[in-house]
């Protein structure tokens, strides 16, 4: 089963983990603290991009079980999947954005039913681009995105894992959270970049924490399908060997 605590002692563990994660939310500040200047806005939307591509990257390092899981300064690769990311998540994304539409015609009159629902409609609208991200992150391959059978077959564990996941990082976020924003309102106030620069960092920390709990979900679903995939193209292959060879 797929683990927070091992995904948080893997990011921890990581050598240069913690220079590599206030290195990224440099940009990441820099977008939501950039206000009207274009220039900030443009290079945090670059960073935003390149986030992306270091989550996706560092998903896919950890399945294949590469020796450096948060990867370093690799602009090119990282650049690349998360473009891969963006087009194998885009026909998903659309799927996701029409269902929301529709979903935000549901009412109930009871407003703790209604804001459940909606919880439960929003988690799973989530996993519709999330399970085709499930099946780009092994093999970096957009067009494995399209085999609806590994699609619906995933589907139901990601919403499960993934919910678990993040209520358990809410709850762990909130104690977290709470305690800085104790510390800043004594002695800092929250009207200056640090507070932004932090939130920032924290968030690319979730992040790589999620990255690395979303690869274990991944490897948990698809590996034995796989492995019998792989199995049956050998066979199918050595088949039409044998029968050339006759």
């Amino acid at each position: 089963m797929a683990s927070i605590i091992e995904a948080c002692d893997n990011t921890i563990k990581e050598p240069f983990a913690g220079i590599k994660i206030f290195l990224w939310a440099i940009p990441v500040c820099m977008f939501f603290a950039g206000g009207a200047n274009m220039l900030c806005q443009s290079i945090g939307l670059l960073g935003l991009f390149l986030f992306i591509g270091l989550c996706v990257t560092t998903s896919n390092n950890i399945i294949t079980k590469q020796s450096v899981l948060v990867p370093g300064i690799n602009f090119v690769k990282i650049s690349l999947n998360a473009l891969l990311a963006l087009i194998a998540m885009l026909p998903y994304g659309l799927i996701a954005w029409f269902a929301y539409w529709a979903a935000s015609f549901i009412q109930i009159p009871y407003p703790i039913l209604h804001d459940t629902l909606h919880i439960i409609l929003d988690l799973l609208i989530a996993t519709i681009p999330l399970s085709a991200l499930a099946i780009l992150v092994r093999r970096m391959n957009p067009l494995e995105v399209l085999n609806i059978k590994k699609y619906l077959y995933g589907f139901g564990e990601i919403f499960l894992s993934m919910s678990y996941f993040l209520v358990r990082l809410a709850l762990f976020s909130a104690v977290v959270v709470g305690f800085l924003v104790y510390i800043f309102s004594l002695f800092i106030g929250f009207e200056n970049s640090l507070w932004t620069y932090l939130l920032s960092a924290l968030g690319v920390f979730y992040a790589i924490i999620g990255a690395n709990f979303f690869a274990q979900v991944s490897d948990e679903i698809y590996i034995f399908p796989e492995k019998e995939e792989d199995k049956a193209r050998e066979q199918a292959e050595i088949q039409k060997i044998l029968t050339r060879h006759k």
